[in-house]
């Protein structure tokens, strides 16, 4: 049931977002690194989290479900009136992050399991290196810049995690299409 994050849908969509126009663009945009952030936080967690629903710990899901809904109508309640639209973002990233740590303290105490490692943390202070690193980049015209951002993103990325062997997986796809080029 352990699968890997499937984070290059919100790292896109980051990078999409640094490309608005204007400053309502740019709010818009601010809300989704934001939301993004949150959902890159709760992909790792949901993951080993599903284990709960084939277990006789089912009921606890609804109880998290919960939980989340009060937290969002809070926290929107709070921050919406006073930030507008990038409140919600904050107030999405406030409850996913408390939503999942709930998860993840459940999962540790009653199935103790860990999902994170070392190399896990590596990986993030990566990521987030090479997100600060690509916001250096002047923008161009978005339909230039697009391609080129996502590909140093992920040159600039693979260059880091490949020789360092963070993760086994990764390294292999690596190895594969190397492979590939070579024989060509």
């Amino acid at each position: 049931f352990m699968q890997k994050p499937n984070c290059h849908v919100n790292m896109k969509t980051m990078v999409y977002a640094n490309f608005a126009k204007d400053n309502k663009q740019k709010t818009k945009g601010s809300k989704i690194k934001i939301i993004s952030v949150a959902s890159l936080l709760g992909e790792a967690i949901n993951r080993i989290s599903e284990s709960r629903s084939v277990s006789k710990l089912f009921k606890w899901q609804a109880y998290f479900l919960l939980v989340f809904t009060i937290l969002i109508i809070f926290t929107n309640y709070l921050l919406i009136p006073e930030y507008g639209i990038i409140g919600a973002g904050i107030a999405s990233l406030i409850s996913i992050t408390i939503h999942n740590l709930l998860k993840f303290v459940f999962i540790l105490v009653k199935f103790k399991m860990q999902p994170f490692t070392k190399k896990t943390v590596l990986m993030i202070v990566i990521g987030i290196g090479v997100f600060f690193i690509q916001q250096l980049i002047p923008s161009l015209n978005w339909i230039i810049d697009l391609p080129v951002r996502s590909t140093l993103i992920t040159l600039v990325f693979t260059l880091i995690v490949y020789p360092f062997k963070i993760s086994e997986d990764f390294n292999r796809q690596v190895d594969k299409l190397l492979n590939i080029i070579r024989k060509k």
